[in-house]
């Protein structure tokens, strides 16, 4: 029983300590303006106006002129975004929700993991690969993307059809379609 609390401590204490190193990381570049700006600045935008009633719309991508943000990519899940935002209006939030988001996804693929390997550290093991992945830490460094909630939710379908939870499974594949068009 020790060993169990120990092994869900360490996945936890990882996948945190990843989340917060990728959000360090993410501001850097950002703040050295190492990255174009462009995706989190129109997230931003398209978030302000949201927040202000004006709907989701952008003036950033070309041809720069005022158009739906649903036109362009169709992202509703930026209205959940919005409280989020509005209670810290800087793009520091949306880091570290990027950050935040592909981390925890850790979580689900460890019970993935034990549930298909029979095997706590082996799980353990596979949450370690996901977490220090080099496309999966290049995803949470660069600019906001809304297409952050989809690891998350992607993981927690396949937990829905491994135990069978048929109601979760319908819940998350409907969140999964906010996501993003593609």
């Amino acid at each position: 029983m020790i060993i169990t609390k120990t092994i869900y401590f360490i996945v936890f204490i990882i996948t945190i300590a990843q989340a917060i190193l990728t959000y360090s990381f993410a501001t850097t570049l950002y703040y050295e303006l190492k990255t174009s700006g462009l995706d989190g600045t129109t997230v931003e935008q398209i978030l302000i106006n949201i927040i202000n009633g004006h709907g989701p719309f952008t003036t950033l991508p070309p041809p720069y002129i005022k158009q739906n943000w649903l036109g362009f990519h169709f992202s509703p899940i930026l209205y959940a975004v919005a409280p989020i935002y509005w209670l810290f209006p800087c793009i520091n939030t949306l880091l570290f929700l990027q950050s935040f988001l592909i981390a925890i996804a850790a979580i689900p693929i460890f019970f993935i993991s034990k549930i298909l390997l029979k095997s706590k550290w082996q799980a353990l093991v596979i949450s370690i690969f996901y977490l220090i992945n080099p496309f999966v830490i290049n995803a949470q460094i660069w600019d906001f993307h809304e297409i952050a909630f989809a690891p998350l939710i992607l993981t927690l379908i396949l937990w829905a059809v491994l135990t069978r939870k048929r109601a979760w499974l319908v819940f998350f594949c409907a969140v999964l379609l906010t996501i993003k068009e593609h």
